[in-house]
């Protein structure tokens, strides 16, 4: 096993580079970061229209195994509280519905602690109406 550490504050624990234009590094398992750091994803959710995580990865553990260390709460139509564990306020987020066409919709809708809460809709008769949708939602 070859490892790589330094305890210097300007040090680089492991370097990789390739000027002939193949890969740089290749993991052959899993990879993982703490949250307090940047860099890697810390985690991918795929939650379906009733609030249960049907596949997933959390970057911080390095778990594929569904619910990943993860919670949703679905106490109503188009509301979800996904708990990841850990600080996702300060992350960048991406979310992606399921729904086909431009009628439905979904939205960050607030980061209480530990969490992100996402919100889902429907346009109907001119404004948009609370509808469970599937989701994806990636943490950075």
């Amino acid at each position: 096993m070859l490892a790589e550490k330094t305890a210097s504050p300007g040090g680089i624990g492991v370097y990789a580079s390739n000027s002939g234009g193949g890969r740089a590094l290749h993991a052959n398992g899993p990879a993982s970061q703490g949250p307090a750091f940047g860099g890697l994803v810390k985690a991918l959710v795929r939650v379906d229209d009733g609030g249960t995580i049907t596949q997933c990865y959390n970057g911080t553990s390095g778990s594929s195994t569904v619910p990943c260390g993860f919670s949703v709460s679905h106490p109503v139509t188009g509301n979800y509280t996904i708990n990841f564990g850990f600080d996702v306020y300060s992350r960048y987020v991406f979310l992606q519905h399921f729904m086909a066409g431009p009628e439905f919709a979904t939205y960050l809708h607030s980061f209480p602690a530990n969490a992100v809460t996402v919100g889902t809709a429907e346009l109907a008769f001119g404004s948009y109406l609370p509808q469970s949708i599937a989701f994806e939602l990636v943490v950075f």
